[in-house]
């Protein structure tokens, strides 16, 4: 890729060029994913599955697990966008592939070990490149609680113990968002500098 500010020539993955030019825009709003939607999602879970508990509406209603899904869903575009800026920021060198990011938590037992590997990648890259630390294995750990919480519905019978359940899932959900908040507010700042 040829920089048009000096006319030398890129890789063809690389962000900025030797002058400082940048190659690729990754300050735009479509590099970072909102978390907003993400929190709304956890919260409209919360207070559906309270409103099942508080009128003795045991039922599985569809619109509980589809917010459930979505705020899966959402989570996992966040993973995968998350990647994908940091394929880019590092010219494509970075060791995980945005795929490779989602599929990971999709395998059962393995996502256990993956959301360590992937965040302490995350740690790595946002330590070697700024002053603030970020400590190696919490966010792993923090996102691993989150798994255990939200694997709770996998083992539920009855659907009194589903709505509770997905109070503990929207919940573990607002973890994970504000832990996907803090990330794309360090990469932001990294990216921009």
């Amino acid at each position: 890729m040829k920089c048009p500010e000096c006319g030398s020539e890129n890789h063809r993955k690389a962000v900025r060029c030797n002058c400082g030019y940048w190659l690729r825009d990754l300050r735009s709003k479509k590099s970072f994913l909102r978390m907003w939607p993400g929190y709304l999602l956890a919260i409209l879970i919360i207070f559906a599955s309270y409103d099942q508990i508080e009128t003795n509406n045991y039922r599985l209603t569809p619109l509980l697990l589809m917010f459930d899904a979505a705020g899966w869903i959402y989570w996992f575009v966040f993973i995968y966008k998350l990647h994908s800026a940091l394929q880019v920021a590092t010219g494509g060198n970075h060791p995980i592939k945005p795929g490779k990011s989602v599929w990971g938590h999709l395998i059962p037992l393995y996502n256990f070990y993956w959301v360590f590997e992937w965040s302490n990648e995350v740690a790595n890259f946002l330590n070697n490149r700024t002053k603030s630390r970020i400590k190696k294995n919490w966010i792993g750990l923090l996102l691993v609680v989150c798994l255990i919480l939200g694997s709770i519905m996998a083992v539920v019978d009855h659907p009194k113990d589903y709505a509770q359940a997905s109070i503990i899932i929207g919940i573990a959900l607002i973890i994970q968002f504000s832990l996907g908040h803090l990330l794309n507010k360090k990469l932001g700042k990294l990216i921009l500098e």
